[in-house]
């Protein structure tokens, strides 16, 4: 009986947490008026930029901060900050300082892959990328495939500058197929999640016209323009953002006010779209002093110094060995002449 009423306490309280904080589910709509309900992951919600005002205050916090103690995960946070102001360089300078020091941490390497890509280091940085996938494979919600898919497009792209006309960074034609099967809907389902995802982390960071993002863009849009009109249009809204050359700029904008015209013809109220800045621009900051917040370099030992602070170990140590077998053998003693 009271098994029973712990577990129903326990689902009382979760259900309770889930209307309090919002479990993420959320309305819209299909390409035939009807209703749909999607989790949080599922929703396509991207950002053009960070917030100028609020990565400057988080700078100038840790710099008041980290010089009084040093922690290598907050030294990260720092050098992430800087690359939200395009203090890509700098930022990665860092990261590879505590790699070094912390060779086997996951962040590091998840954040090392993404300063150099930043840089224009895609080799390096598909080398980070893949290294932490390995070490840490769930991570990103599994999506981390698609960010090696992205440098290796990037990698074929300076060998051949015409090879996205002819290839796509991740192969959706099977799903392009109709009809789907049950198990094929599952695995779109999961694509759609881990685009969603990667885009959302990557839109900030990356200057327009850019040929990979668009293509991204496109390709989700047309995946989820069945089953979810408002995350399609978000997803061409922001292809035209992304478009280089005019005709597929016309082609994200052809998309975009069809689902917008969908939305308009069902009218639902709470799917009212939303206007895109349409601009290529990324933060920047370029009058930001990037400052040294590392500790200073400890003096090394001379041999000498190595070596007597070795013998003062080695001989305090004995020293408290010795002091253990000493009270040992008083005590000893004691009992004996008591039991004697």
């Amino acid at each position: 009986m009271k098994i029973k009423i712990i577990v129903l306490l326990a689902l009382f309280v979760k259900l309770s947490l889930c209307e309090i904080y919002a479990c993420g589910w959320f309305y819209t709509l299909d390409v035939n008026g009807k209703e749909v309900v999607k989790g949080h992951t599922e929703n396509l919600h991207l950002f053009r930029h960070f917030s100028k005002e609020e990565t400057l205050e988080s700078l100038k916090s840790m710099e008041y901060v980290l010089p009084r103690d040093y922690n290598y995960k907050a030294h990260s946070n720092y050098a992430l900050l800087l690359s939200q102001i395009g203090k890509v360089k700098e930022a990665l300078e860092i990261l590879e300082r505590l790699n070094q020091e912390h060779p086997n941490e996951y962040i590091l390497m998840a954040n090392l892959g993404t300063l150099y890509e930043l840089n224009g280091k895609n080799q390096e940085a598909l080398h980070w990328i893949q290294k932490a996938i390995q070490k840490k494979p769930d991570s990103h919600y599994g999506s981390e495939w698609i960010h090696v898919k992205i440098l290796e497009a990037k990698l074929n792209i300076q060998k051949d500058v015409n090879w996205l006309k002819n290839n796509h960074v991740i192969d959706v034609s099977r799903f392009k197929v109709k009809p789907l099967t049950e198990n094929d809907l599952k695995e779109l389902a999961k694509l759609e999640e881990h685009l969603n995802y990667q885009l959302h982390e990557r839109v900030p960071y990356t200057p327009s016209p850019d040929p990979i993002v668009f293509q991204l863009l496109m390709d989700l849009g047309d995946l989820i323009m069945n089953n979810d009109l408002r995350s399609s249009h978000v997803a061409y809204s922001f292809a035209v953002i992304f478009a280089g050359e005019a005709q597929e700029k016309a082609q994200a904008q052809t998309k975009m006010m069809e689902a917008e015209f969908l939305i308009s013809k069902y009218n639902k109220t709470y799917l009212n779209t939303t206007k895109y800045e349409n601009t290529g621009n990324i933060l920047q900051i370029n009058d930001y002093q990037v400052i040294n917040l590392f500790p200073k370099e400890v003096k090394k030992q001379s041999p000498k110094e190595q070596t007597n602070s070795y013998l003062d170990k080695k001989y305090s140590f004995l020293g408290y060995i010795m002091s253990i077998i000493a009270i040992l053998a008083v005590a000893i003693f004691f009992i004996w002449r008591t039991w004697r």
